[in-house]
This record gives C-alpha cells, structure tokens and sequence, in this order.
C-alpha cells in the first residue's frame, strides 16, 4: 500500500490520479513496439513477451 497519510488526498483524487487510460496506452505500445522493430530481433524474447503481455491486459480494460 502507498502511504499518503498527511498528504491531503481525497479518494477521488486518488481514483484520478492512478487511473489508467488503456487507448492511451495501447498506442504508446504500438509505438513501443515500432520501437523495437529497429533492433531486427535483437530484443530479448523476455521483453517482447512482456509488452505482448501488458497490450492484452489493456485490451481486456479497454473493452
């Protein structure tokens, strides 16, 4: 948990500042993924799998 005792923070604002916006972010991912298309496989397996994996977490919210 993220101690913001005495730091004024209504739940609300909370709400606002951790929320997610998965469009936002699944374009960054494709940009990402643009990104590491320069490398020509050179990018470990691990990684890729990592950001396949993050796109379809946010394909699920998104939907």
């Amino acid at each position: 948990d993220l101690d913001l005792d005495g730091l004024g923070i209504t739940p609300a604002d909370q709400e606002e500042l951790f929320a997610v916006q998965p469009d936002s972010w699944l374009d960054e991912c494709a940009m990402t993924d643009e990104y590491f298309n320069q490398f020509a496989g050179a990018v470990p397996a691990e990684v890729v799998a990592e950001l396949s994996a993050l796109k379809s977490r946010l394909m699920a919210v998104a939907n």
